[in-house]
């Protein structure tokens, strides 16, 4: 210590002690020999100087996963590295603790490294970590590895205690604890179905693959999945692939048995969907088939790590081919349309054909064979598809001009026919006209009258000289008088229809006018209708025969 007093300079020291290794340091200077002996007097020191070493610092820690991402039950090296800060001091002692997050644990044959002395012993399945006792020369690092695995899928954050060392106790600071997170990925899932799962044999279906990504924030790649497809199924001819947008930029393939897929990347929280047609063989039927054991995997760290496995089964039902046909006649292309028409002969006739799918497996080479009308302008759908509700693609229909008519009856009989592999199926239907025809043969009681208020009977036979029957009533319109028909279950087989070749007589009485008389003759004009149809007209002519003038006789001049 060196100071002076004014006009006086003075020297004392050095002053050499210890430090107290555990707790403060206290120091005290007293002044003396001033060569005053009043009191009052004082001393001041500045500018005091304390040389020497300063206290360690105390050691640091970081630590590091490697490799990071890793899937769920895979492997990383967790990595505690320690540094000795202090350029001169070495320190001992050196200690940490570290308790792993839930679903964490070290190996069950774990690989530590040790570069710090001490005791570092991690035990396989432990979910703490312990280091003691390590030494660290100054300005040095050193290192602890062991390998860990995670159970749990998503981010483990992981804590370490603060590191301590005998010589300077506790980092308590940001430096004295490491903190580390390892991201578990958890792998892909998969699902497929048949969509339909019951199919006929020969038919179609289609596979569908659904691959989600269970991770909500983490991203999936190489994304990849093989099936087999059990003898008896194949990729269809026309397979109608489609893959969604949520599985990125695949490689697909899809032909034989075999179907590929690779290459994948999914989201966080996408679902992938992989859909593809397959074919049934048309034998054995009815059987099934078990499409199993397709597995899908993902990349981690160029390592592919397998998901669930998945499978579904198809129901194979032996075919029911079957086709319907109706056919109807009408007088024109649009209708209407009926099974049975009355017609007058030489009508122009149209027929309609109606095709329609009642099978559960498409029919090919749809035709109609008809011996009376030519259907060579009808086109059929080859495939006539089976019926399904979203519409009625699975009915065809063609209409024929087939002409005009000949007389009589006829029943005109038509035969559909399709195809599904080997087997035929046949349907027939009929249509059927008739020629409606009407006589009518008028008579008249009396050969003549004479005067007014007289009464003449009129006869009318009606009949139906055609080949249709025709519903009733039957009745006459007389332009003179009313006539009266019996009713039709009265007549022939009593069936309430003028069936072809029945007759039937109507009557009318007419009182002769004032007018008839004048005139001299009287002519009335009758025709028969009967289920939509009128006979030609008949008309008869009876005449006015007068009475005699009166004559006067006399005898002997005697009028009598």
């Amino acid at each position: 210590i060196t100071g002076s007093y004014p006009g006086t300079a003075f020297t004392a020291g050095p002053i050499t002690t210890g430090l107290n290794p555990s707790g403060p340091t206290l120091f005290r200077l007293y002044a003396y020999n001033a060569g005053q002996e009043v009191n009052g007097h004082s001393i001041y020191l500045d500018n005091i100087t304390f040389t020497g070493c300063k206290p360690p610092d105390p050691p640091r820690i970081t630590k590091a996963f490697s490799p990071n991402p890793i899937a769920v039950g895979g492997v990383s090296t967790l990595t505690f590295t320690l540094t000795n800060p202090n350029t001169t001091a070495a320190l001992s002692g050196v200690t940490f603790n570290d308790t792993l997050p839930a679903g964490m644990a070290v190996t069950s044959s774990p690989t530590t490294t040790n570069t710090c002395g001490g005791s570092w012993a991690p035990s396989g399945g432990a979910t703490a970590l312990s280091f003691s006792g390590g030494s660290m020369a100054a300005n040095s690092t050193c290192t602890l590895s062991v390998t860990v695995t995670s159970s749990r899928p998503g981010p483990s954050t992981n804590i370490t205690d603060f590191i301590s060392a005998t010589d300077v106790g506790t980092n308590s600071t940001a430096t004295g604890s490491a903190t580390a997170t390892l991201n578990v990925i958890s792998a892909p899932e998969i699902d497929k179905s048949f969509s339909p799962n019951t199919v006929v044999a020969g038919g179609t279906t289609t596979l569908v693959f659904s691959i989600v990504n269970p991770n909500a924030s983490t991203s999936i790649s190489g994304v990849a999945f093989t099936d087999n497809l059990p003898s008896g199924l194949t990729v269809a001819t026309t397979p109608n692939t489609s893959i969604s947008a949520a599985c990125g930029s695949p490689t697909f393939s899809a032909s034989g048995s075999s179907i590929s897929f690779s290459g994948g990347t999914l989201a966080g929280g996408a679902t992938c969907t992989v859909k593809v047609d397959v074919t049934v063989a048309v034998s054995p039927a009815p059987t099934t088939y078990t499409n199993a054991n397709v597995t899908v995997a993902h990349t981690v760290n160029g390592t592919p790590v397998n998901g669930n496995t998945t499978s579904d089964t198809l129901n194979v039902t032996e075919p029911n081919p079957s086709v319907s046909l109706s056919k109807e006649i009408g007088l024109s292309s649009s209708g209407p349309w009926y099974s049975y028409v009355s017609i007058p002969a030489n009508t122009a006739v149209f027929y309609r054909f109606v095709v329609e799918n009642t099978g559960d497996v498409p029919l090919t080479g749809i035709a109609i064979n008809d011996p009376n009308v030519s259907t060579a302008s009808c086109t059929w759908p080859s495939p006539l598809p089976v019926a399904v509700a979203a519409n009625d693609n699975h009915i065809a229909t063609c209409v024929v001009n087939a002409g005009a008519t000949s007389g009589g009856t006829l029943t005109n009989t038509a035969t559909a026919s399709g195809s599904y592999s080997a087997l035929t199926v046949t349907a027939t239907d009929s249509a059927k006209y008739a020629t409606a025809a009407l006589s009518i043969v008028k008579s008249v009681a009396q050969t003549q009258y004479t005067f007014a208020g007289e009464t003449l009977s009129y006869s009318y036979v009606v009949t139906n000289t055609g080949t249709a029957t025709l519903s009733g009533p039957v009745t006459v319109s007389d332009d003179k008088a009313t006539v009266t028909c019996p009713d039709l279950t009265t007549i022939g087989n009593t069936d309430d229809f003028f069936n072809a070749g029945e007759s039937l007589t109507c009557t009318a009485a007419y009182v002769v006018t004032p007018g008839d008389v004048s005139a001299g003759s009287l002519t009335n004009t009758a025709s028969a209708s009967a289920g939509g149809f009128t006979s030609p007209t008949d008309s008869i002519t009876i005449a006015n025969t007068p009475l005699p003038n009166p004559m006067i006789n006399k005898t002997n001049n005697a009028a009598v």
